[in-house]
C-alpha cells in the first residue's frame, strides 16, 4: 500500500490546496496516481511507468507546496517573519546543543576508554615485576633451605665422627 498521507495530507496541505488552484489540481493528481499504483500488481509490466507517474506527481505537488509557502512567507508581516525566524533559530540552537551534548558524551567516553587502556596497559608491567620479585624470593628461599640442609648435614657428619 502506498503511503500518500505523509506527503499530501495534513491541515496545512489542505489549507493551501483550498487557496491555490494549481496546488489543488496537483493534490488530485497525486491522489489519483496513488490509487492507480495501489491497484496495480507489482509484477505488472506497467508498474514501473505507474510508479514513475506517482513519483512525478508527488514531486510536482511538493515543489508547488514549497513555492506557496515561500509566497506566504513573503506576504507575511514583519512580526510573523521575525517569529518564524526566531523559531527556526531556536530549533537550530537546540539541535546544536543536542549535537554538542552528544559530542561531549562521546569525548568523555573516549577519554574513559583511553584511561582504562592506559591503566590496563600498566597492569602487565606490575604483574611482570611482581612475578620477577616472587621468582627472586623463591630462589632466595631455596638457597637458604639448601644452606640450612648443608649446615645440618655437616653437623650430623661431625657428630658421627665423634
Amino acid at each position: 500500500m502506498i503511503e500518500t498521507t505523509h506527503y499530501i495530507s495534513g491541515e496545512l496541505s489542505e489549507a493551501f490546496t483550498r487557496l491555490d488552484p494549481a496546488l489543488s489540481a496537483l493534490y488530485e493528481d497525486v491522489k489519483n496516481a496513488a490509487s492507480t499504483l495501489e491497484n496495480t500488481p507489482k509484477n505488472s509490466s506497467d508498474y514501473a511507468d505507474i510508479q514513475y507517474a506517482y513519483d512525478s506527481a508527488k514531486t510536482s505537488y511538493q515543489t508547488r507546496m514549497l513555492e506557496v509557502r515561500a509566497t506566504r512567507f513573503k506576504m507575511a508581516s514583519d512580526t510573523e517573519k521575525e517569529d518564524a525566524l526566531n523559531k527556526r533559530q531556536m530549533h537550530e540552537l537546540s539541535m546544536q546543543d543536542t549535537m554538542n551534548a552528544q559530542f561531549a558524551a562521546l569525548r568523555k567516553k573516549r577519554l574513559q576508554e583511553k584511561r582504562r587502556k592506559e591503566e590496563s596497559g600498566g597492569g602487565w608491567f606490575f604483574y611482570f615485576v611482581l612475578g620477577m620479585w616472587l621468582a627472586q624470593m623463591n630462589n632466595q628461599m631455596n638457597m637458604n633451605m639448601q644452606k640450612h640442609r648443608d649446615v645440618r648435614n655437616d653437623f650430623k657428619k661431625t657428630q658421627t665422627m665423634v
